[in-house]
């Protein structure tokens, strides 16, 4: 019984650190933000409790409802397009060729660079004058220079284009799944003649269908969440054409000092993301997992 007792005692010793960091940093945060969005909250004095009138301000505050929009609209492109061109690195990637793994490392290096130093990568190169090296490589072709961020009708696209700047851990995963076919089924196509179109809409994409769906899952759930380029490279702007959601919380939380109002806008975020993540797993019939029906 003692040792048993020293044992767990030690156990809990050893937990105790995790365990505080995820009530102080995790827990106690995600209640008081609860309780700060029936609130009026400024930062600096108590909180006053007033009920639902920041989820019905929300409805009528068309700063709050464009940065939605803002978001969705952005977290479809860039969901589609990052999926589709991890996917097609992935392929171009798993083969068997000396200094294949050179190459893997190149793409994927991008993911482990730091925010804030991508953004200055990309500020510079985006520039709005001659000097930004993509408008560079624009008048090579004679067209004229784009402002890119600085410009209402290009900002959105840009930070896109950004964001694509770290599909290389998608393609990782990519790889990985293909890497987890049996090879025997593309030996048994092969002397049944199929072509390479036939194996990728028979055998791959049926087979890839877990992995799909965990990077559409996880690529949606992100990209809803969209902070750092925007606030680093774009600010929201310019008007309001980049103003994500996430940001608009900062700046709602931070900036105006409307803690209250920021948290009920956070709250109806994460009632987004998690109906919209349940609506992927209830429709998730598609996705296959080899003889255990999808459920």
């Amino acid at each position: 019984m003692r040792r048993t007792v020293k044992n767990n005692i030690a156990g809990y010793v050893f937990l105790a650190p995790i365990i505080l960091g995820l009530v102080i940093f995790t827990v106690l945060p995600f209640g008081l933000s609860f309780y700060y969005s029936f609130s009026k909250y400024n930062n600096l004095t108590p909180p006053e409790w007033i009920g639902l009138e920041n989820y019905i301000k929300f409805f009528s505050d068309k700063t709050a409802l464009n940065a939605f929009k803002v978001t969705f609209l952005f977290a479809i492109i860039s969901v589609a397009v990052s999926m589709f061109l991890s996917f097609l690195l992935g392929l171009l990637m798993n083969v068997k060729i000396r200094g294949i793994k050179f190459f893997r490392v190149l793409i994927y290096t991008p993911v482990i660079i730091p925010g804030v130093a991508s953004a200055a990568i990309w500020r510079d190169m985006f520039n709005p004058t001659h000097v930004g090296m993509i408008n560079r490589i624009l008048s090579v072709f004679g067209i004229e220079a784009q402002q890119w961020f600085s410009s209402q009708s290009t900002a959105l696209g840009s930070l896109i284009l950004v964001g694509l700047w770290g599909i290389g851990g998608g393609m990782l995963m990519w790889i990985a799944g293909f890497n987890s076919i049996d090879r025997s089924l593309y030996e048994a196509a092969d002397l049944d003649g199929a072509g390479r179109i036939k194996k990728m809409t028979a055998i791959t994409l049926p087979m890839m269908t877990p992995v799909i769906f965990y990077n559409l899952v996880m690529s949606v759930i992100v990209s809803l969440q969209a902070f750092g380029t925007a606030f680093l490279l774009t600010g929201g702007g310019p008007f309001e054409s980049t103003n994500f959601i996430a940001l608009n919380i900062y700046r709602v939380g931070i900036g105006l000092l409307n803690m209250g109002y920021a948290s009920a806008q956070a709250w109806i975020l994460f009632a987004v993301i998690i109906t919209l993540t349940i609506v992927l797993f209830k429709t998730g019939g598609w996705v296959y997992y080899g003889d255990e029906k999808n459920k």
